[in-house]
């Protein structure tokens, strides 16, 4: 079970880099005054708070298994 946590933290990260790239295209079009990349830079960084969130809560279950 803890092996499956694992994998999945480890796909959310891949998830995650894979926003960060998109995050930064958009910057540089929001940069040059392209308001709908800014719009889409907010939703990316909130989508990206949500895969944190979910990293914490799944590497909390597997500490919490391990004691």
């Amino acid at each position: 079970m803890e092996l499956l946590v694992l994998n999945m933290v480890i796909a959310t990260i891949a998830k995650m880099e894979d926003s960060m790239e998109s995050l930064k295209a958009d910057f540089y079009k929001f940069e040059k005054g392209n308001d709908s990349a800014g719009r889409r830079m907010r939703k990316t960084c909130s989508e990206l708070s949500k895969a944190c969130k979910e990293i914490r809560v799944d590497v909390q279950s597997v500490r919490s298994r391990r004691k």
